[in-house]
């Protein structure tokens, strides 16, 4: 099979996932990284009114100023969908792309795609974007950001689903419940995209990898 005609491999999932861990291991295992994307992020170019558009939308029901979150958020946060080409991901055959809330995404380009989708208990998943933000992980905070990834969960896989995608599901946990857990992980990955990858190299990668 030729990298031209190979599928996408999309590595995808809310924040706070594992998806940047799941890239390093991707590219250690030998995958290429599509787009200019840098470790240990792997985010591609993003516009950052999508990110405050997303938060505010989120806390104001609630009555809360949000401008000092804003303020903390690093650049890796301003990956929420905005920015995708769908066509350039189309042409990624043979390479990882790290989709982020792909429910934000107008038009995931239908294929024979290879989607690992990531997934993380909520409240464990809140508390670690509190922590990422500086912000304290419990209260309101995390109670309003567990609730919006539990009601968009739904949608952000089936948008998944419907461009055409054979999914993989992988928990944060696989990747960070010790070495013989990840190790399992990555034989489910590497024969789920049956393509040759150096599994040793991808359980080593885990072990240091930023989630």
């Amino acid at each position: 099979m030729t990298m031209e005609r190979a599928p996408v491999v999309i590595v995808s999932g809310f924040m706070r996932c594992g998806m940047a861990t799941t890239m390093a291991m991707l590219e250690a295992g030998g995958i290429p990284i599509a787009g200019g994307a840098h470790p240990p992020t792997y985010e591609l170019p993003q516009t950052a009114h999508k990110v405050e558009l997303f938060m505010r939308g989120m806390f104001a029901p609630y009555g809360m100023d949000i401008d000092q979150a804003l303020a903390q958020l690093p650049p890796e946060m301003l990956a929420l969908g905005d920015g995708y080409d769908p066509a350039w991901i189309a042409g990624c055959g043979g390479k990882a792309v790290k989709l982020v809330n792909p429910h934000l995404v107008p038009s995931i380009p239908f294929g024979p795609h290879r989607a690992i989708w990531l997934d993380r208990d909520e409240q464990e998943r809140a508390r670690s974007l509190a922590v990422y933000l500086g912000m304290p992980p419990i209260g309101l905070f995390c109670d309003i950001i567990a609730n919006y990834f539990t009601t968009w969960r739904p949608a952000a896989r089936a948008a998944l689903e419907k461009s055409g995608a054979t999914i993989l599901d992988i928990q944060h946990a696989d990747l960070t419940g010790g070495a013989e857990r990840c190790r399992a992980a990555v034989d489910r990955i590497a024969d789920f995209l049956d393509v040759p990858l150096d599994r040793d190299a991808m359980v080593r990668r885990s072990s240091v990898a930023i989630v």
